[in-house]
């Protein structure tokens, strides 16, 4: 489990994208904010504060404020994929990201781009988030998530969305 015990501003650093995974972490923001997030790698795929978020993992109450996240494939602010693990047995762990906003700030790359997550796999639960960037790609462009899905409660969208194919205020491509 990690604690975030205060706020941190992220001014004139270049972020390098965590993959953070393991069964039962937890990544608590306990209500601080991560200021100027910026990730500036065109070349760059799973691009985000989390470059992935793995099954059985928890990310809760963070704010990112004032980000500039450029990347190629699965770009989004908090995490450029959430993904999930299918056992053998039938059973699905899946991700969970839990009272987090991202405000102002863009988020920009090719395909798979989301104002708040690049790409979120099924069984992903995404609760009580707000998006309210810039959000600029090529295909599979959303205000919140570029590809994917998942279960999606309580969420408030206001980004601004620019694309050129599968577009979407709320999901960009909605299929897996």
């Amino acid at each position: 489990t990690i604690k975030l015990g205060a706020d941190i501003d992220l001014a004139s650093q270049e972020w390098t994208p965590i993959h953070f995974s393991g069964s039962g972490a937890v990544f608590d923001g306990q209500g601080h904010t991560i200021s100027n997030l910026s990730i500036q790698n065109q070349s760059l795929s799973r691009c985000g504060l989390f470059g992935s978020v793995g099954s059985s993992v928890t990310v809760s109450n963070l704010t990112l404020r004032d980000v500039n996240v450029l990347g190629d494939y699965s770009v989004g602010a908090i995490a450029g994929s959430l993904y999930d693990e299918r056992w053998y047995d039938g059973r699905v762990e899946s991700p969970h990201i839990i009272n987090c906003s991202v405000i102002d700030g863009t988020v920009e790359g090719n395909e798979q781009v989301g104002g708040f997550i690049g790409f979120a796999s099924s069984g992903s639960q995404i609760l009580h988030c707000i998006s309210n960037v810039t959000v600029i790609g090529d295909f599979s462009v959303g205000g919140f998530i570029g590809d994917g899905g998942g279960i999606i409660h309580s969420c408030t969208v206001t980004s601004s969305i620019t694309g050129s194919n599968v577009v979407g205020g709320l999901i960009g491509y909605a299929g897996e």
